[in-house]
């Protein structure tokens, strides 16, 4: 879906849906052009973003409350994760964020797993 440039879901009274409702895993992969906010999937447990959102300067993860496993692999101009709630997430996986950084007042304190690999060059202090 090397096209795909917006995430809309749009009910049938025009106003946005709720993603997927019991939707626990979402991969996005190989959509180099999305850029903007991802929709609101309050189940997901595990997201992976791969060699996507490369227009995508920040990430919001408010939409995902109960947000586990993080994977980001190849977004090359993503700055920064804004989230809510750090400390739900377990596993953190970043490959190839060359531009994110991670804001010192996060603690993510229920980290189980956090790997950091190759080309993540702006980055000097984890929380």
């Amino acid at each position: 879906m090397k096209s795909w440039k917006a995430w809309s879901l749009v009910g049938p009274y025009g106003k946005e849906d709720k993603c997927f409702p019991r939707l626990k895993n979402l991969r996005i992969d190989g959509c180099p052009n999305l850029a903007g906010s991802l929709p609101n999937c309050g189940t997901i447990e595990s997201l992976k973003i791969l060699e996507s959102c490369k227009f995508m300067e920040s990430l919001p993860l408010n939409n995902f409350p109960k947000l586990k496993k993080l994977k980001l692999q190849g977004c090359g101009s993503l700055k920064e994760l804004i989230v809510d709630s750090p400390d739900v997430i377990e596993t953190l996986n970043i490959e190839e964020c060359n531009k994110l950084e991670f804001p010192r007042s996060h603690r993510y304190a229920n980290v189980k797993l956090l790997e950091i690999v190759n080309g993540c060059d702006s980055m000097t202090t984890l929380p």
